[in-house]
């Protein structure tokens, strides 16, 4: 066994451990574990703005000509919509 194997193995056996303490200790272990993943996308996003050039523009070439980027935008975010309609 490669010694990722074992540590992954150990990481589940200690979560359905704690998991097993309590459904509320569960879910505080899940909302930590959720916060410990947004926290560096929020960090992305802010270093995106903060860093980025504004010259290029990222949504030119998805955009056909004479349609707007937020027409576009807004089309996509619909069909997103009805894909988890349910």
């Amino acid at each position: 066994m490669t010694i990722v194997f074992i540590i992954a193995l150990g990481v589940i056996i200690l979560l359905a451990a704690l998991n097993n303490i309590g459904s509320s200790f569960g879910g505080t272990i899940q909302n930590i574990a959720t916060i410990g993943k947004l926290v560096p996308l929020i960090l992305i996003i802010i270093f995106g703005f903060v860093k980025g050039r504004s010259e290029v523009s990222p949504f030119t070439p998805m955009v056909g000509t004479g349609i707007s980027t937020s027409t576009a935008l807004c089309n996509v975010l619909i069909a997103t919509l009805f894909a988890y309609d349910g």
